[in-house]
């Protein structure tokens, strides 16, 4: 790979990285409603987030974190994440780390379980009762 090229790549996941921890809120709506994060949650927030928003792959989008093999078990997502995979550093201190490990694993597989898409029902009565808009001082 051509030096340019790889100080590019280099370039737009600092840019990422930057943007995920100066841009994206420091709260999550579920902290803010229980008061608590889980330890995984605080993981992925401050090791994987920038790369991974929502379980997605900046990086790759074609390679999901939620669709992938490597959440299969704990020890085949500890293996993984303790070694550098293309612009992925290695997160050797995590995979080392027993309490660490499992509770990343657990969190990001809420993830995998998550279903972001919904069926959009249709109401069961359609027919909306359309009201014509009234003046501000409710004369008319």
């Amino acid at each position: 790979m051509h030096q340019s090229i790889r100080s590019l790549i280099l370039t737009i996941v600092a840019g990422v990285v930057v943007f995920g921890l100066l841009v994206l809120p420091g709260r999550t709506a579920k902290e803010s409603a229980s008061g608590k994060v889980s330890n995984g949650e605080r993981l992925y927030m401050s090791n994987c987030e920038a790369c991974h928003m929502l379980g997605t792959n900046v990086i790759k989008p074609d390679k999901e974190l939620v669709k992938s093999e490597k959440l299969v078990s704990k020890t085949v997502f500890q293996q993984y994440i303790s070694k550098k995979h293309g612009v992925m550093p290695p997160f050797t201190q995590l995979a080392n780390d027993e309490k660490s490990v499992k509770d990343l694993y657990k969190y990001v597989r809420t993830l995998k379980q998550q279903s972001w898409a919904y069926e959009m029902n249709e109401p069961k009565n359609p027919e909306v009762e359309m009201k014509e808009p009234q003046p501000e001082d409710g004369s008319q």
